[in-house]
């Protein structure tokens, strides 16, 4: 019986560390992560871009005076994307799985230089319309 005990002991000891470790991992990984649901309505994959960046969450909150926009407010609810911080490389995955490296390293090099190739991709050319002129529309 004594052993019983201390072997059911010893699982329940293991299962809460499991479990506690598994918490921090799924917190932390919300920490690093920029998402929303809303996707595309005219995507057929139904997914969202990823961009996965060298920076922290912190870095992309500046502002780009010509949009007058945050970094994160144009790629997140404008362009569909969702950014993973503290990557290991600065890139932009399309709808349809490809993969573009990003040569830049500042938040803001990054977000130009994502416009720039989502407004090259066949659905990101009409959503970089929508954007422009969703601009205008606001002045």
């Amino acid at each position: 019986m004594r052993l019983f005990i201390t072997a059911l002991a010893c699982l329940i000891s293991v299962t809460m560390v499991g479990q506690t470790n598994t918490s921090h991992v799924e917190h932390g990984i919300k920490e690093n992560h920029m998402f929303l649901d809303k996707i595309n309505p005219n995507n057929r994959y139904k997914n969202r871009r990823q961009i996965q960046t060298t920076c922290a969450k912190e870095d992309f909150m500046i502002l780009l005076k010509q949009y007058d926009l945050t970094c994160i407010q144009i790629l997140v609810d404008h362009f569909y994307c969702d950014i993973c911080f503290h990557a290991n490389e600065n890139s932009i995955t399309s709808y349809d799985g490809r993969k573009f490296l990003i040569e830049h390293q500042l938040p803001i090099e990054i977000t130009n230089e994502c416009l720039s190739l989502i407004s090259n991709m066949r659905m990101g050319l009409n959503e970089h319309s929508k954007f422009i002129n969703s601009l205008k529309t606001n002045e």
